[in-house]
């Protein structure tokens, strides 16, 4: 608790549950309690590596979905495939993806075969592939060269569906966490004073 209460001083926070804990620990040692004081020490440190790891566990989704969209995608016309932005095409267009390449955008295979490794949202299985299956923007292909037709733009693809869903979530989950980091300090000021009084009665 004691790096955690520095860590906190440090970015400004002068109250915080790392500081209450100790408080509380030191506060029940103090009154005889030393067995009650250790075990709210070890229950907060446990409850500590717990959520840092869970934290780290959402980052590292959060980084993995800039990984998950095609940054490129070969539009086929009768002049030939031309390297274009997914978002450029348009529902409609047929578009190419050799092995290892990723689908652009969502659609359904029109000519060809192979092999996809799905995104891990959607199971994360590899399936294969011919004409007249869907495919979903994002998987990338693991087997032969295959021409898919778009049945959706860009940013109503799955891929892009996906990470809109989880930047929302993160962002609604941060307006919360303020303001849960907020009402806590108006509580911890609120237990200092009640346990203070209570103390000296």
């Amino acid at each position: 608790p004691m790096m955690r209460i520095a860590g906190d001083i440090a970015a400004g926070q002068y109250i915080s549950s790392a500081m209450m804990m100790t408080l509380v620990a030191v506060t029940s040692f103090c009154l005889g309690y030393h067995a009650e004081s250790v075990l709210v020490l070890i229950l907060y440190a446990l409850g500590s590596i717990l959520c840092d790891f869970a934290e780290q566990k959402v980052w590292q989704r959060m980084d993995a979905l800039e990984h998950i969209r095609a940054e490129s995608a070969r539009l086929v016309s009768p002049q030939g495939e031309t390297t274009v932005s997914p978002k450029q095409i348009e529902v409609g267009d047929v578009l190419a993806a050799l092995s290892g390449e990723k689908i652009a955008v969502d659609g359904v295979v029109v000519q060809g075969g192979g092999m996809l490794e799905n995104l891990p949202w959607l199971g994360g299985k590899t399936e294969a592939v011919s004409a007249g299956d869907a495919v979903h923007s994002g998987a990338v292909n693991v087997g032969g060269k295959l021409y898919y037709k778009a049945t959706a733009r860009f940013e109503h693809s799955t891929a892009e569906q996906i990470e809109s869903c989880l930047k929302k979530s993160a962002a609604k989950k941060t307006k919360a966490e303020f303001l849960l980091e907020k009402l806590g300090k108006i509580y911890t000021v609120g237990l200092w004073i009640v346990a203070a009084v209570t103390a000296f009665i």
